[in-house]
């Protein structure tokens, strides 16, 4: 999972405006000042507020990658749901994205569907995010569509011993075509949307037996360098699923070894504890 979290902009705007409204209240009246002495007060006043405003964004980025660790390092998707601060919870009342702070809030409330899934509470997260998507009414927000839809894909992949791998499929192609029309806006990003997109691609392909050591091969690299614990386990799962294909049960049992121990708050270390039981 990405770590999501938007520049609240409209809010520098405000301070600016609240700086420009507190010197007209209250330096402008005064006849006795001079205009360069009523110039430097509010840039002192500008200044002031703009850093109380700066110091105010870094504590709340700073809590929510936080918080973000709990479900992506320590793998507690239960504490995720539970850490979220009361900002947080406001943010993801969300109803239209409309700018950055509904933005946020919109991504948060694809990252709880996300923790939803690792508790193997499948039905919850696909209906969670189902809402999100209905929120992102406009292009200008496709970015919630393609990584919901990406989402959307694993959920139904995943789905407790029923996955719905021809549903996976369409949501995943969804996400794709969705990628390649945001490609030149993504800039340097494009290639780590393009890799995750890639994972679901290749975990599609292992449940339906198909490419298996090319997923292999792409899974082992991932491997190498997973961007925390939770990827680390996914990236496990699917190499032991490729094991159990081409019957190498040793092979695979010491990725569910791995998986269990480490993912034991989750679905993923559940089933893995259960298959070496």
């Amino acid at each position: 999972m990405l770590r999501y979290y938007k520049k609240p902009t409209g809010i520098y705007i405000m301070l600016c405006t609240l700086a420009l409204v507190l010197f007209l209240v209250c330096v402008i009246p005064n006849d006795d000042l001079p205009f360069l002495v009523c110039l430097i007060l509010y840039l002192f006043m500008l200044c002031i507020i703009l850093f109380a405003g700066k110091f105010a964004s870094r504590l709340a980025l700073s809590e929510h990658n936080r918080i973000q660790k709990t479900l992506d390092e320590q793998c507690d998707p239960q504490a995720y749901i539970d850490s979220l601060s009361p900002m947080m919870k406001r943010a993801m009342k969300v109803e239209k994205i409309t700018n950055g702070a509904s933005y946020y809030g919109a991504m948060l409330r694809l990252n709880r569907a996300v923790a939803l899934s690792c508790l193997g509470e499948f039905d919850e997260a696909i209906e969670e995010t189902d809402k999100v998507l209905s929120l992102a009414a406009t292009d200008k927000y496709r970015i919630i569509k393609m990584m919901g839809c990406h989402n959307l894909a694993s959920f139904y992949r995943t789905r407790a011993g029923e996955g719905d791998i021809e549903t996976a499929r369409e949501k995943l192609s969804t996400a794709k075509e969705l990628l390649r029309e945001l490609q030149p806006t993504l800039s340097t990003n494009f290639p780590t949307y393009h890799n995750i997109i890639c994972c679901m691609e290749h975990s599609i392909d292992i449940d339906e037996s198909k490419n298996l050591e090319s997923a292999r091969e792409f899974f082992k690299k991932q491997l190498e360098f997973p961007t925390g614990t939770r990827a680390e386990l996914s990236y496990r799962d699917a190499l032991a699923r490729i094991c159990l294909a081409l019957g190498e049960t040793d092979a695979a049992n010491e990725q569910f070894a791995v998986i269990a121990q480490k993912g034991s708050k989750t679905y993923l270390g559940r089933e893995a504890a259960k298959k070496l039981a």
